[in-house]
């Protein structure tokens, strides 16, 4: 790996894959929508999703609150998980309600 190349440092340091508990979290939202079921995590398709779930958490990890909101996460993961049905992925579902939730939470603080 040539670290004089912006793209090649992109692509490698992707800060959220290194903490242990963003890391962990992605597999606990992973599994809690039931993705597990369709899909490999360790696939590409897998390590996408749960890369999108290992941001999530890195973002929300600034704030001194972030473990209410892992907290929350996992809830509502689960509670997606149990009623996704119809042609929406149960991530996407995820994304958008943790999303609301967060920006509903600056707005109100």
């Amino acid at each position: 790996m040539n670290r004089s190349d912006p793209r090649q440092i992109g692509n490698a340091l992707k800060l959220w894959w290194a903490d242990p508990e963003c890391k962990a979290f992605s597999y606990d939202v992973f599994e809690r929508l039931g993705l597990a079921k369709t899909c490999d995590p360790e696939s590409r398709e897998g390590r996408s999703e749960r890369g999108t779930f290992a941001k999530w958490l890195w973002k929300i990890k600034s704030r001194p609150d972030w473990s209410t909101w892992r907290d929350a996460g996992l809830r509502k993961a689960e509670y997606v998980g149990k009623r996704a049905k119809g042609a929406r992925s149960p991530a996407a579902v995820w994304l958008e309600i943790m999303a609301g939730m967060t920006a509903a939470k600056v707005r109100a603080g």
